[in-house]
């Protein structure tokens, strides 16, 4: 009955359906609230009544349906709290109550949900810090928390989700360190912890989640080196750790991710050299290493980037000459090398590649090709380009 036209309230009378085992009415146009009836059916497995205009609170006396597996309820005016009481549901697997206006803490109690595979409580209002009980959640694979306002650390106990793939619980109010023993979450696969305030460094022990693919930590107070043994992601797609304090050079070793495509490192502080052995990052596409403090010449090994499309490493202390090799990077549409102490202009080869040519403040050529543009850092522009990303 799902994706038809139906209105109004959910009648208090289908609770009188005990042997019901399954309800789909999502995406019509119900309204009122939950029927705290429905805690007759006590043999329900999977309800599914999202995207609605279903309002009002949880009920309490749905606790009795203890052989649910699948509750999805996102995407409607749900209000309230989340009842501490629902931790009685032990074969539950799939949680959505996304995209809601819940205003409440995560309750405690629901550690006890131990068969969980899917946590979504995305865009509410929550508040108050995460459980440290939720690491009884062994099977838990995919815990969505972003766009709250949730508190406090990242509970060290959740080092036990070992089978955990996506974590994502940025745009909260989330403090302290990155805990080390996330290490043994070998399977995870996307990690978001942006738009926090997170401080310390990046666990070398993370170099154990070889599963890794993409690691978004934007905007918040890491600090410290870049870990080498990063290296061991070879798996990893994106890195983006902008607008952080991280420093220390840009380790060589990193050339020995081969799936790296999108690689967003600036905003820190950050020095050494330029490291060539980047050019072994084959299907790279976005460099971006603006405003930090890195120096040297710019090496003429990244023209094997042949894929490269968004280069900025302006705002840098880079000296020399643009290389005349990089004229093979010919795929480029945005590029820029303002702020540095480069000198001599543009190499005669990247006439045939980028054919509009426009000069800078430092006295160096921009590089404006056909479809191009000379892109210039500024700090809200770079970090809404970002958050932006998939």
């Amino acid at each position: 009955m799902d994706q038809n036209y139906f209105s109004g309230a959910l009648p208090t009378v289908l609770g009188e359906l005990s042997k019901l085992e399954v309800l789909n009415l999502r995406g019509n146009e119900l309204s009122g609230h939950l029927p705290a009836e429905f805690g007759h059916w006590t043999n329900l497995r999977s309800l599914r009544l999202y995207e609605n205009n279903l309002s009002g609170s949880l009920p309490d006396a749905w606790s009795t349906m203890t052989c649910l597996q699948i509750l999805a309820l996102n995407q409607n005016e749900i209000t309230g709290t989340l009842p501490a009481v629902y931790g009685s549901w032990q074969d539950l697997v799939d949680l959505r109550l996304q995209d809601n206006r819940l205003t409440c803490i995560l309750p405690e109690e629901w550690g006890s949900m131990t068969n969980l595979n899917v946590f979504y409580l995305r865009q509410n209002q929550l508040h108050g810090t995460l459980p440290a009980t939720y690491g009884n959640w062994s099977q838990i694979l995919d815990i969505q928390l972003f766009s709250n306002s949730l508190s406090g650390s990242l509970p060290m106990e959740w080092n036990a989700m070992t089978v955990l793939r996506r974590l994502y619980v940025s745009q909260n109010r989330l403090t302290g360190t990155l805990p080390f023993a996330y290490g043994a979450w070998t399977h995870m696969q996307e990690l978001e912890l942006h738009t926090n305030s997170l401080s310390g460094p990046l666990p070398s022990e993370w170099a154990s989640m070889t599963s890794l693919r993409y690691l978004f930590a934007v905007a918040n107070a890491l600090s410290g080196p870049l870990p080498p043994e990063y290296n061991h992601w070879t798996n990893l797609e994106a890195l983006y750790l902008a607008f952080n304090s991280l420093s220390g050079p840009l380790p060589a070793e990193w050339g020995g991710m081969p799936n790296l495509q999108q690689l967003v490192l600036a905003f820190n502080e950050l020095s050494g050299s330029l490291p060539p052995t980047l050019s072994a990052c084959s299907d790279l596409w976005w460099l971006q290493l603006d405003n930090n403090r890195l120096t040297g010449t710019l090496p003429s090994e990244l023209s094997l980037l042949t894929n490269l499309e968004r280069l900025n490493l302006g705002h840098n202390e880079f000296s020399g000459t643009l290389p005349p090799s990089w004229s093979a990077l010919s795929n480029l549409r945005e590029a820029s090398f303002d702020g540095n102490c480069l000198a001599g202009g543009v190499p005669p080869s990247y006439r045939s590649k980028w054919i509009q040519l426009d000069t800078d403040s430092d006295s160096i050529w921009g590089v404006q090709g056909e479809g191009c543009v000379n892109y210039t850092s500024t700090f809200d522009g770079v970090f809404e380009d970002i958050i932006s990303m998939p």
